[in-house]
């Protein structure tokens, strides 16, 4: 279910649309803003999570339901921590494709792992 749940939120395809605004204009590189992503989803801010996003990404979900999404899943499996790893960054003209594997742990179900995450 959960694994459902973080495929609706990148749009179903297993990508995560996350927004890397004038990529090559800013200081942040597409590692680093997937990191900032990835931080905020393990600090619970999911405000923070939903303005990374891409415009197109946001016409999919509203903020409340991308919100929702999130903390219903936390809730469902009694989320207690996330862990990642960042892997490699393939460059696609003006965005970024950034790979990274992900553990969810829970005391329910254990350490769910998503790995492969682009």
């Amino acid at each position: 279910m959960l694994l459902a749940v973080l495929a609706a939120c990148s749009g179903g395809t297993g990508e995560a649309a996350i927004h890397v605004p004038g990529l090559g204009q800013t200081s942040s590189s597409p590692q680093d803003v997937v990191k900032q992503f990835l931080d905020n989803w393990k600090a619970g801010n999911f405000d923070a999570m939903y303005a990374a996003l891409s415009p197109q990404s946001q016409q999919f979900y509203s903020n409340a339901v991308f919100k929702a999404t999130y903390q219903d899943a936390a809730t469902a499996i009694n989320l207690a921590d996330i862990n990642y790893t960042l892997k490699d960054t393939t460059l696609q003209g003006m965005s970024a494709a950034v790979d990274y594997d992900v553990t969810l742990n829970s005391p329910t179900f254990g350490a769910i792992s998503d790995n492969g995450r682009i």
